[in-house]
């Protein structure tokens, strides 16, 4: 060291107020690394926390894409039994339609023996009188 930078330090030093003031400095210091460890040590604690949160975001997606696998096969399943439901209604339709056209030929057919009743009935009637009139006149 130099004279005067030997004599600059011993007065710094006995001033005292220099002392201070680096000391405060030195305790400045101190706290803002204190800080700054805080920091990185929650730095640390966050990515920490990442890599939890990463790894039950990836275990929810299995699990979603899991479900939606089956979710995918119910709606199949669900839409070829709407399909055979669908045939299914489509072929009593076709049944309704034919039990309908049968109910119809039915209904003809009963008024085509009710006509044939109706003669048969005015033949008999009329056969009944003509009995009774050759009662009376004795033809018979």
């Amino acid at each position: 060291m130099r004279g005067n930078q030997a004599h600059t330090l011993t007065q710094d030093q006995l001033d005292g107020y220099s002392m201070e003031a680096r000391v405060a400095r030195i305790e400045f210091d101190v706290a803002k690394i204190q800080v700054d460890v805080r920091e990185l040590r929650g730095d640390a604690s966050n990515r920490e926390l990442h890599g939890k949160i990463d790894t039950l975001g990836k275990e929810v997606n299995g699990r979603i894409d899991a479900l939606s696998v089956k979710v995918d096969a119910n709606h199949l399943a669900v839409c070829a039994s709407l399909s055979e439901m669908n045939k299914s209604i489509s072929e009593l339709r076709a049944s309704n339609a034919s039990i309908r056209e049968s109910i119809a030929s039915i209904q003809e057919n009963i008024g085509d023996l009710k006509g044939s009743l109706r003669t048969l009935m005015w033949l008999l009637s009329g056969l009944g009188v003509l009995g009774v009139v050759a009662k009376l006149f004795h033809w018979i």
